[in-house]
């Protein structure tokens, strides 16, 4: 969160560790923790899209949204239409895998989602971090040009 509303962020490397993408957003919706996490992982399938990669490996530190996105709940409540949602466009992306990471292994995720960015919209940086991004990307040994 920065300020109101929910800063959604993420880090795209390849299945070598290599930083391929960031992006940041920042919605004016304050979200429950469960359905913003769910939030932040739709924006991250927007952008494996988006930048067409071929596979992608998701990421969560939230192992309970993990676990509906590999489960087969099938709740009514918010939460649980856009944990099926997601499921269908990842089915229909072809590869996608959910994973869950421990939060002290997803710093540079928390970095971006906490960046401050306009509101509305989102930022992208492909190839080459941030500069804010570096010393995070260096601790978990994610390799960057």
């Amino acid at each position: 969160m920065v300020g109101e509303g929910t800063g959604l962020g993420l880090v795209v490397r390849d299945e070598t560790g290599k930083f391929l993408l960031a992006a940041v957003r920042r919605e004016r919706n304050q979200w429950q923790p469960e359905l913003a996490e769910l939030r932040g992982l739709e924006f991250g399938l927007q952008m494996v899209e988006m930048h067409c990669f071929s596979l992608a490996i998701v990421e969560s530190d939230c192992q309970t949204t993990i676990q509906k996105l590999k489960g087969e709940e099938d709740s009514r409540l918010e939460v649980g239409l856009v944990a099926r949602e997601l499921k269908h466009r990842a089915n229909e992306m072809g590869q996608v895998c959910w994973s869950f990471t421990k939060r002290s292994d997803n710093e540079p995720d928390h970095v971006m989602a906490h960046s401050n960015c306009n509101w509305d919209t989102s930022e992208t940086w492909a190839l080459r971090p941030p500069v804010f991004l570096l010393s995070p990307l260096e601790k978990d040994g994610l390799i960057f040009e």
